[in-house]
């Protein structure tokens, strides 16, 4: 059985489901005016089919923008965990050059957490092992390329770093 189109709102309706969908034949078809002067019919079925393909388009896009929304947020909170891991670092350079020559890594901890929550992002490092290896790592990296931490030898343990 075939339907009439009766409304302006069926009208606007249709045309988005097709422009959304890009089925650019059904888009000609109906491109010749309202479909109520043009005096568009329908079987409610094939209109039904048609929703249910949009309902089901909008859902895979709903999905790929969350998914992208997520991988955004998860690349910001990488970013912003480095931006504290330079700061904790620059912090250990400057203390260094004032003559600080142990840094307790309970201390360098709180201090990077502290960092990430004014940062929006509180999480907490679970091992204070995980920073501490990231902290060897980084000195003995800028070892190489810093003269102040150069000219002094490092000691590290779990209590914390010490340059001799």
């Amino acid at each position: 059985m075939l339907h009439s189109f009766s409304t302006i709102e069926a009208d606007r309706n249709l045309r988005r489901i097709v422009t959304d969908l890009q089925d650019f034949e059904l888009l000609a078809k109906i491109s010749g005016g309202y479909l109520i002067a043009i005096e568009a019919k329908y079987h409610m079925k094939c209109l039904n089919n048609l929703r249910n393909k949009h309902r089901s388009f909008q859902r895979k896009m709903k999905s790929a923008e969350l998914l992208k929304a997520e991988e955004e947020e998860e690349e910001e909170e990488r970013f912003n965990e480095a931006r504290a891991f330079v700061e904790l670092f620059e912090y250990i350079e400057d203390s260094v050059e004032n003559g600080t020559l142990f840094f307790p890594l309970p201390e360098l901890h709180s201090l990077f957490e502290n960092r990430l929550s004014d940062l929006g992002y509180p999480k907490s490092v679970n091992q204070l092992i995980d920073l501490g290896l990231r902290i060897k790592f980084w000195i003995t990296s800028r070892k190489r390329t810093n003269k102040t931490m150069e000219s002094k030898p490092c000691y590290f343990s779990e209590m914390g770093y010490r340059t001799l």
